[in-house]
C-alpha cells in the first residue's frame, strides 16, 4: 500500500475555489461595517453639535452664526473638586 505525502492539484482547487466564495462573501459585509461605523460617528457629532447649538440659543436668544460662536469665551475660575471641595481652575485644566 503506497501512502500519499502531498495533495492533488483537484483537492487544492477546490480549497482555493472554497475560500474564493468565502471571501466574496464576506468583503462585502466588512466594507459595509466601516462604513456604518463612520455613520454612527457622524451621527452622534452632530446630535453633540445639535445640543451645544440650542444651548447657545437657550442662554443668548439667538442661533450662532458659526460653530466658533459655540466655543466658551473664559474658562472658569472656579470650581470643586471630586470631594466637594473649591479648587481654581486654570486654563489647561479646562
Amino acid at each position: 500500500m503506497i501512502r500519499r505525502k502531498a495533495f492533488t492539484l483537484a483537492e487544492v482547487m477546490m480549497v482555493v475555489l472554497i475560500i474564493g466564495i468565502l471571501a466574496s462573501l464576506a468583503v462585502p459585509n466588512l466594507v459595509r461595517a466601516g462604513t456604518k461605523g463612520k455613520e454612527t460617528a457622524l451621527k452622534t457629532d452632530l446630535k453633540l453639535y445639535r445640543s451645544a447649538v440650542e444651548m447657545f440659543r437657550s442662554d443668548t436668544g439667538v442661533y450662532p452664526a458659526q460653530l466658533a460662536d459655540l466655543s466658551a469665551l473664559a474658562a472658569p475660575a472656579l470650581g470643586k473638586d471630586s470631594t466637594g471641595v473649591n479648587k481654581s481652575i486654570t486654563a489647561s485644566d479646562w
